[in-house]
């Protein structure tokens, strides 16, 4: 296959969602992970995968192993996204987390959705800021209902000519200086977890205790903080689950509105009831 022949092969393949789920799950990353493509859309929205669990990529436990659950959050988001802005756009992986919730088995399941919404606020913040940081949800679930796990994602989208793309061309890693305005933006993503940990921790955390009765009072506190982190980790939307995290601590007055606000949780997500 000479070099013309192999490129018009990419092209067909990059231009239609059935060859490229068929190539994705042949891509060698993928297929030893055990991760299938399937059901990409025509007009590249939406994309389902499915996790073949095997001798291959299980773990000690018979269970789907970590590396391959994270992948399954990993694969199609950047990708779809790409596809959906256009061949002046680019997008990178920016950070990723992971929380394990249950044993994944055989036939566990995700689908990333990319709306069109999301596709108007990344070309509105590129316009407006040079970038968008674009943060991003993938639950995996097994067959029985019970969720495996919780992917969070920010994706670093960007024009293929901008400056920050030139920079890394060059190998540049240094960090970003913004010496002109931008639009301020609320913490989203993996930022708003972080802060919703840190409003639970402040409340409930060693610090919180103090006085006569800080003994008792930091072991209940212990207990309350150990419960809330337990049950907000299951909860895969990042500002469902800071307002979970903002009612609980408001509700055992450890908090005001005032000092959540302070610590950057969106006044829309804080509520007085």
């Amino acid at each position: 296959m000479n070099t013309r022949t192999a490129a018009l092969l990419v092209k067909r393949v990059l231009r239609s969602p059935r060859l490229f789920a068929a190539a994705m799950s042949a891509y060698p990353p993928l297929f030893a992970a055990g991760v299938r493509v399937r059901d990409i859309s025509d007009d590249w929205s939406s994309a389902h995968l499915i996790l073949k669990v095997n001798r291959l990529n299980n773990n000690a436990h018979g269970a789907a192993f970590g590396g391959s659950l994270f992948s399954m959050t990993d694969a199609m988001f950047g990708t779809l996204v790409m596809q959906r802005l256009g061949r002046e756009y680019e997008a990178w992986t920016r950070t990723g987390t992971f929380q394990y919730i249950n044993p994944g088995r055989n036939n566990a399941h995700a689908t990333v959705q990319i709306t069109d919404a999301m596709v108007e606020q990344i070309k509105r913040e590129i316009a407006s800021d040079g970038f968008c940081n674009i943060p991003y949800t993938t639950v995996i679930t097994n067959d029985d209902g019970s969720t495996v796990g919780i992917g969070q994602q920010e994706l670093h989208c960007r024009l293929r000519k901008s400056k920050s793309h030139r920079e890394q061309e060059r190998g540049s890693s240094s960090p970003r200086v913004v010496n002109r305005r931008i639009e301020p933006h609320e913490a989203r993503g993996i930022t708003l977890l972080s802060l919703a940990t840190a409003v639970a921790w402040r409340a409930f955390g060693p610090a919180s205790s103090s006085g006569e009765q800080h003994d008792a009072d930091a072991s209940h506190n212990a207990a309350t903080l150990t419960t809330l982190l337990s049950a907000a980790r299951r909860i895969p939307d990042p500002e469902d689950r800071a307002r979970y995290v903002v009612k609980k601590v408001l509700e055992e007055n450890a908090l005001t509105p005032q000092d959540i606000k302070e610590m950057g949780i969106p006044p829309r997500l804080i509520s007085n009831e």
